[in-house]
């Protein structure tokens, strides 16, 4: 019994430590009936990531250059491509862009104290997958990202850069998946 506390308890504390909001999964460019099976990557032995285009609140801080950075990263520890580059390159690639919809730090002070939405942090971002020598596109990802709403030291340590952290770890395991890598 004991131990069904334990791992119960450890369960809960992580679902807490998880930020609300969702990365979809990756959805292929074409049909809506194409759109219900993941796109295969196998063709693909290198990535290319871009910087992604800010919006008004993301531009001052860099905010596209940072998630493109955070996305390489993860995209590279999963090992799943040969080569992950940050810069424009020719040959055949899967490139990785977008654009940031929403970026909003939010307030700390109010989500710990207030909560219940009061400072919430935002990230949100298109993602784009395309073939490097076509343009063709190949399909995308929708991240939608926000602080915990009850408050509190977990809502206070949900800020952008974990919104981009998590969105970007989901993207790269996405990526390995449709690579055919388990």
């Amino acid at each position: 019994m004991n131990i069904l506390l334990r791992h119960g308890a450890i369960l809960g504390f992580s679902f807490l430590l998880c930020a609300c909001g969702t990365t979809s999964t990756l959805k292929p460019e074409g049909s809506e009936l194409s759109r219900t099976h993941s796109p295969s990557l196998a063709a693909y032995n290198k990535v290319i990531v871009l910087d992604f285009v800010d919006n008004e609140e993301s531009k001052f801080v860099n905010g596209g250059e940072a998630f493109a950075k955070r996305i390489a990263s993860k995209v590279a520890q999963t090992k799943a491509f040969e080569s992950v580059s940050r810069e424009q390159a020719s040959g055949k690639a899967l490139v990785i862009s977008g654009k940031i919809r929403e970026y909003k730090e939010g307030n700390v002070a109010l989500r710990a104290l207030i909560g219940f939405g009061a400072g919430s942090s935002y990230f949100d971002a298109d993602v784009a997958f395309s073939d490097n020598e076509t343009g063709k596109k190949i399909g995308d990802i929708k991240v939608d990202k926000n602080s915990w709403a009850l408050g509190g030291v977990i809502a206070a340590t949900q800020d952008v850069a974990s919104h981009m952290d998590s969105a970007a770890s989901s993207i790269a395991n996405q990526l390995k998946k449709a690579k055919g890598i388990h």
